[in-house]
């Protein structure tokens, strides 16, 4: 079987030619050259320009190509290929060299690989002819990771494989199957990067994830990918987090890998777990004799850092390098703060690089700023915080991103010109800009949020109960200069408890309305007319919506029902989209318990759910959790 040909190549006609003008009419005319002509070896398969030749990785060959000049002029050879892609291919030659033929040896390799070389001779004229020859060196496909590491049966989900041999130049087709089931929209991008989409219906359970081509096929154990029924399935029963009176959860999660954080017993606590909740190591304080409260905790790999506010005025921190397992000595990172008030921690990261913004000052006497601080090793040295903008009145409820060019704060202020929605920005880590005015001056700004994916800064915020929002294209300096209509207030009522989310140049939020109903919104596409659902199917209290993104699917919980001290009817819902939110499952309820249940934290790895919350079913509140079932 020839296999289709992917390098470009073209014989070089190279001749001498007569010269223009000047005298010495006697001279006689030079004699035309003719170039030579280049014989490719049998064994290729393709041409006339464009060759390929396919050798098992584990083989050894040699190929010799040949030349004819009519003038009888001596050739040189040249070969021209990427050194790595030469040591892939196991490509041994002599270049330059000066004879009637040119050898290629070929060693044996370990890998399969794929290597495109020019091979040209040359006369000493300036004749020339050239070919282009796709190596192939044949051999199996290799799968080494897939993610995510599940998704629902029946409903398709975006994937990337990760491996070796996928592509071979163009050279093979590779598919790729879940659980025996064909995946869709196999594209390969390189040798060592597979997409496609998860087939549907597939088998629920544990899925082999294999690859195949026409020289052999490979497979990832079937503990690698997961395929779980949809809607989303709990456990029956929930499982407690603390030891029965823990409170202020906070929880982040990278894959498998999850980090909670809460206070218990005037203590901050940190535990993590490495299967997804299932398991959780032994809890760890973090605090030491301060009063904890409104801990933030922030993940990248092995590298973690908690903050939190101590005795209502320090800003503290600490870092691990070790996943959790052990962690530095506690960093104030306002030490000047002079006994001020300080609250409302926030965090944010790129690579190594953390930044930490909080309000400090007293906000009765108009002096509370948003102030600042970043490190470049993951907490391990900080810079000394400095006030991020004062626009001569409070500030208020900021949000805080970052991506690799620059970090931005977004923040509530009323100065002179009028209550309204501010940015700073930094490319310095501790140089901040002047506050400007993004939003409508109002009275009733609120709910200030942001998110951000490649340069892309999304910024959201509520204006008179009505939810609006801003774009920024690159990474916090310019922004559009009116903002757009994201909700009315007019359609449920005004807008409270905002949080966004954002993947693939689109906006989604989920807020309550009305104070009775929760609802969800987004922005399809840039500039694209915002599209909404309400995800209540009851008319009742409710507060603290929790939204997460993986591919096409979104989930959104919250907080549904009176708390009333813990005997009122609360509970959290959780309603489920597998088509980018254009429609929700009903919302559902879970777990085993009688007590309210309130303040959600949710997280998703693929289309595993885990969620956490304060629940009032013992003698006082503690925390409990529930996952998706295995």
């Amino acid at each position: 079987m020839r296999l289709p040909l992917l390098a470009s190549a073209s014989f070089l006609l190279l001749a001498a030619c007569d010269g223009g003008g000047g005298g010495g009419g006697d001279e006689p005319a030079p004699e035309p050259n003719i170039p030579p002509e280049l014989i490719a070896p049998p064994e290729l398969g393709g041409g006339p320009v464009q060759f390929q030749y396919v050798l098992a990785a584990g083989s050894t060959a040699s190929l010799t190509f040949s030349a004819t000049d009519p003038d009888g002029d001596p050739l040189t050879w040249q070969l021209s290929v990427g050194a790595a892609a030469q040591t892939a291919a196991g490509l041994v030659f002599t270049s330059p060299s000066t004879s009637g033929t040119f050898t290629i040896d070929f060693a044996v390799v370990a890998d399969p690989a794929d290597a495109t070389v020019l091979l040209q001779v040359q006369d000493p004229r300036g004749g020339a002819a050239a070919i282009d020859v796709q190596i192939v060196r044949s051999g199996a496909p290799q799968i080494t990771a897939v993610e995510p590491s599940s998704a629902f049966a029946s409903a398709p989900q975006a994937a990337t494989i990760h491996g070796a041999a996928l592509l071979l130049g163009g050279a093979v087709n590779t598919s790729v199957t879940f659980g025996g089931a064909a995946a869709g929209a196999v594209v390969a991008v390189d040798d060592e990067t597979l997409t496609c989409t998860t087939p549907a219906p597939a088998l629920v359970g544990p899925n082999s994830v294999g690859v195949t081509n026409a020289y052999g096929s490979d497979a990832l154990p079937g503990s690698a990918f997961t395929m779980y029924g949809y809607p989303v399935d709990l456990f029956a029963a929930d499982v407690g987090i603390d030891a029965g009176a823990g409170s202020q959860l906070a929880v982040t999660g990278e894959g498998a890998t999850l980090h909670a954080t809460y206070v218990e017993a005037g203590v901050l606590l940190h535990r993590r777990s490495l299967d997804f909740g299932a398991t959780w190591s032994a809890a760890q304080a973090l605090s030491s004799g301060e009063t904890p409260a409104e801990a933030q905790v922030s993940t990248l790999g092995d590298e973690v850092v908690v903050a939190w506010i101590g005795n209502g005025t320090s800003v503290l921190a600490r870092a691990s390098v070790d996943g959790g397992v052990s962690f530095a000595a506690a960093v104030t990172l306002n030490p000047l703060a002079g006994g001020d008030p300080s609250s409302r921690p926030r965090l944010a990261r790129t690579g190594s690089r953390v930044y930490c913004a909080w309000l400090q000052g007293a906000a009765g006497v108009t002096q509370q700023r948003v102030h600042a601080t970043s490190s470049d090793n993951n907490g391990g040295v900080w810079l000394t915080s400095t006030a991020v903008s004062d626009q001569g009145s409070n500030h208020e409820g900021h949000a805080l991103g970052c991506d690799e060019n620059a970090a931005w704060v977004a923040f509530e202020s009323a100065p002179g010109t009028g209550a309204g929605v501010y940015t700073a920005r930094t490319t310095t880590s501790n140089l901040w800009t002047s506050g400007v005015l993004r939003s409508a001056v109002s009275a009733g700004i609120g709910e200030v949020a942001v998110c951000d994916e490649g340069g892309r800064v999304n910024l959201v915020w509520t204006r008179d109960g009505n939810l609006e929002y801003l774009v920024s294209q690159n990474s916090g300096l310019g922004w559009q200069t009116l903002p757009t209509l994201f909700r009315s207030a007019v359609d449920l009522g005004a807008i409270t408890d905002v949080t966004v989310r954002c993947e693939d140049g689109r906006l989604f939020a989920a807020y309550v309305a009305g104070a009775d109903e929760v609802a969800f919104s987004r922005v399809g596409a840039p500039g694209a007319l915002p599209e909404h659902v309400t995800l209540s199917d009851t008319t009742e209290s409710a507060s603290r919506p929790e939204l997460a993104v993986s591919g096409n699917y979104l989930f959104a919980a919250w907080r549904g029902g009176d708390v009333g001290g813990g005997v009122g009817p609360a509970r959290i819902k959780l309603a489920t989209s597998v088509d980018l939110g254009l429609a929700f499952t009903a919302p559902a309820t879970f777990g085993d318990g009688a007590g309210a249940q309130d303040l959600p934290r949710l997280l998703v790895d693929g289309a595993r759910v885990w969620l956490g919350w304060l629940d009032y079913r013992g003698a006082g509140a503690a925390l409990f959790s529930n996952r998706t079932e295995q």
